[in-house]
């Protein structure tokens, strides 16, 4: 399952970004892509919420990777340990789900 997200990643977008994460687990998911493709900015709230996706997909016995283009906030991400994978693109993360289930 592909969640989207667009603009800021700020404390105004959590609410309804972690709702479509746990509606994506709950409707059974065993994969999810955070795509952050359109995402103009993401604060400290945004990237405690991105570091915890892979621990929540863990505990759904789900698997994640984000996905996300801009290359400053992919170096932004990784700088802060965030331990789900990262990937220049969508299409990229759904190969690592293939690679992996194989």
């Amino acid at each position: 399952m592909i969640v989207s997200v667009s603009g800021d990643v700020d404390v105004a977008a959590l609410p309804s970004l972690q709702s479509a994460l746990d509606r994506s687990l709950l409707v059974g998911a065993t994969a999810i892509v955070l795509d952050l493709g359109e995402v103009d900015s993401i604060d400290s709230m945004g990237l405690a919420l991105v570091s915890g996706l892979s621990s929540q997909c863990a505990r759904a016995d789900s698997l994640s990777a984000v996905s996300v283009s801009n290359p400053d906030i992919r170096s932004y991400l990784a700088e802060h340990g965030v331990d789900a994978p990262l990937f220049a693109n969508v299409a990229a993360a759904l190969a690592s789900f293939e690679a992996a289930i194989q």
